[in-house]
Order: C-alpha cells, then structure tokens, then sequence
C-alpha cells in the first residue's frame, strides 16, 4: 500500500486524471534447483526468469500454470546462457510491472522474451525459451532436400531490400533507463537522424548498452535478410523451433546436388545418380544421420565410380542406405559454396492434406553479420576432416 499526498498548486488541480510512477522491486520465491522453489516471497529479484516464474505461480496471470509447464530448470539454464554470453547480468534483468489484465500469459512470456533476446514457444504443454544467438555449422538442427520435402512445395526469393523493412533508414529504441527512470531513445546508425526509422518500444530493458545491442541486431536484421524460402517438409520436421539453423538446399534449380546416400564402402559413399564431381576439387557434403544429427564433412570425388566421393573422415554414426524412406539425406557443395544454403527457421505450421502431414517451413538466409555488434566472438568451424573426427557444437 502505497500513500501519496500532493501539494495543492495550479498545475495540480489541473490534472484530469491522478496517476503516479513507483520505482518497484519484485521480491519472488527464490528458486532452489530441481523443480524445487523456497517457501517464502523473500527474495528481491530483476532478472527475467524469477519474473517468469513469478507470473507463472500467481493466481490471476497464472492459474493452473505448473513448473514443469516452464521446464523452470532450462529456463534458469537459458538465463546463465544469456549472462555468459553477453559477459553481464543487465543482460537477464526485466525491469517492468504489467498493470493490466487483459494480456494472456503467454502475452506475458512474449513481453519478457522479446526485452532478453529470446523468443518463446509451445513444445506440447511445456513454455520453452530459446536465446536468440550465432549458432555454429555443427549446430545445425536440420537438414531438408528433394528426398525430405514434398514435389513442388519449394519457393525461394533473394530481395536487394528486406520486403518488411519499408524503407527503413535506420532503427530507433525507446528504453525506460533505470537510472534516469525516463525514457531514453537509442539511434542506429549511431550519430543519425533516420527520416524513416524503424522505431520500437522495448518494455523490461533498462540499461543502455542492452538496449543498443537490441538496436544493433534490429539493424542488421534489416540490411541482411535477403533470401526469403518456403516449403512444406515432411512430418519429422515438426521437430523444428524459431531460430534454428538449417540447411535448406535449394530444390528451385535443378542443379542443386541432393538426395539419399545408395551404398557405402569405407570412406566412400555412392550418391544419387545425375552428381557430377571434379578431379582436385573440395566439396563439403552434409549429411542427416538417422539420430536427426546433422553434420558436414568435407570430402573429394571418389576412386569407385563417377557418383561417389571419399570422405575425409567417417561421419559420428553409421551411414544408413537400407531402406528408401529412411536412408541418410545428403546435401553436396563446393567447399566455399558449403553455407549458401544454411537458414533460420522463422516460422512452421502443420496441416493435413490426403492425410499426409506436412510441415510448412519459412526461413530466412544465415548470416553471421545479424549479430554484429553483440561482444561475443562467433564461432563458423564446424567441419570434420581428415586430420580430426571432433565435431564442434558451438
């Protein structure tokens, strides 16, 4: 309970409508470890996933929310990652109160997600938080060609300018900074005016340098987001979450080089008819594992016969080439063309057609340059080679 006594002045009695601004703190149930929670309201807390479980056990935003809907352990998990990524703990702070009821909960979890780099979604029954970071070749959480998409489904376009940009001449943050407790605006290009500016509001970031970040990314985002491709996959994409990194090979061109591994013998793999391999050329082949493993592996044109390459180091798990439906996919590239065709997952939906399920995919050209501006230093080593069988996962 707050009490409040204002001075009786003109401009006071001026005021239409009374409304006053707190300074507040949160003081949530301090989480333990284990899905366990302290008994006790006690503890003063700024940070995103104190808040979230915070709303998820309150009684009117969320109501039969249970910890294990928030999978509250990878959630703590996302919030060390955020800090260890970005070198600072301003980078996990919220510092907003909702003050009205007519958002949902999942509005809630959107509000916060967005204000520390992450976006959230629904796997099931479960609230998953997934940080918004480069991710390695060796991360690669999928791999779709003509043998794992359906006939015709696929449509690619390359844009000289982002088509959701409008124009954008640059990117204008507003932030409540938490120590001026006003609000501030960051501009980018830093030292500009944009006529056209690309302007957003970012309730919970209080902090200057957390708000730039977000204005960096923003930018970039613009001036970087250039090939747009959609396509209806089959059902084990359904699997796939926002951000994910793929590899989408490029099934408008008919010299795109994929399909399923025939036959394997050693180092070597027969790939589908119609390959055309150079002597003395480096290629990079990426295969889909039976585990869902995605992993690129640089190989040469083979010794056996004029469809099969020799791989410089065997893949983690055996190649499957047994039966059709299941045999280990394959994307083939030139070594330096190996990341023309790597996207992320901007967005699925699942529909039924002659009770098939297809998985429809949108995804958005990979580009480390997204993140420039972050402090982390992004890691692009990914491949196997001859001289090592360790695979980096970022």
């Amino acid at each position: 309970t707050a009490y409040a006594t204002i001075k009786q002045t003109p401009a006071a009695l001026g005021v239409q409508e009374r409304k006053l601004n707190f300074g507040v703190t949160r003081y949530e149930r301090q989480y333990l470890g284990n899905g366990q929670m302290s008994t006790g309201l006690d503890t003063p807390s700024a940070e995103f996933a104190d808040a979230v479980v915070g709303l998820a056990l309150d009684p009117t935003v969320g109501k039969n929310v249970t910890l294990d809907q928030l999978n509250v352990d990878s959630l703590y998990a996302v919030q060390e990652e955020i800090v260890e990524y970005f070198g600072t703990r301003d980078a996990v702070k919220f510092g907003y109160s909702f003050s009205t009821t007519d958002m949902t909960f999942e509005d809630h979890l959107t509000l916060i997600a967005r204000a520390v780099f992450c976006k959230v979604f629904r796997v099931g029954n479960t609230y998953e938080f997934r940080f918004n970071r480069p991710r390695a070749k060796g991360e690669t959480a999928l791999l779709l060609n003509h043998r794992t998409k359906y006939a015709g489904t696929d449509k690619r376009n390359r844009r000289f300018t982002d088509p959701d940009s409008k124009g954008y001449d640059g990117v204008v943050i507003s932030y409540k900074d938490a120590k001026t407790k006003v609000f501030e605006n960051i501009r980018i290009p830093e030292g500009t005016f944009p006529v056209n500016p690309y302007e957003i509001e970012l309730p919970g970031v209080t902090n200057e340098q957390v708000a730039t970040w977000h204005a960096l990314r923003e930018w970039n985002r613009i001036k970087y987001r250039r090939v747009f491709h959609e396509t209806e996959a089959h059902s084990f994409a359904r699997g796939l979450v926002p951000d994910d990194r793929i590899t989408m090979a490029n099934d408008t061109l008919t010299r795109s080089q994929n399909g399923n591994v025939l036959a394997q013998s050693g180092l070597e793999l027969r790939l589908a008819e119609g390959v055309q391999l150079e002597e003395g050329v480096r290629y990079s082949i990426t295969l889909l594992l039976s585990s869902g493993l995605v992993e690129p592996i640089l190989c040469e044109k083979g010794t056996i016969g004029p469809t099969w390459v020799r791989l410089f180091s065997l893949p983690s798990e055996d190649v499957y080439t047994g039966n059709l439906e299941t045999r280990t996919a394959y994307n083939l590239y030139v070594d330096e063309d190996a990341e023309k065709d790597d996207m992320l997952v901007e967005a699925m939906t699942v529909s039924i057609k002659n009770g098939q399920e297809r998985i429809r995919v949108q995804a958005v050209n990979y580009d480390v340059r997204y993140w420039d501006g972050d402090p982390q230093t992004v890691s692009t080593g990914s491949f196997s080679t001859a001289f090592s069988d360790a695979f980096d996962k970022g």
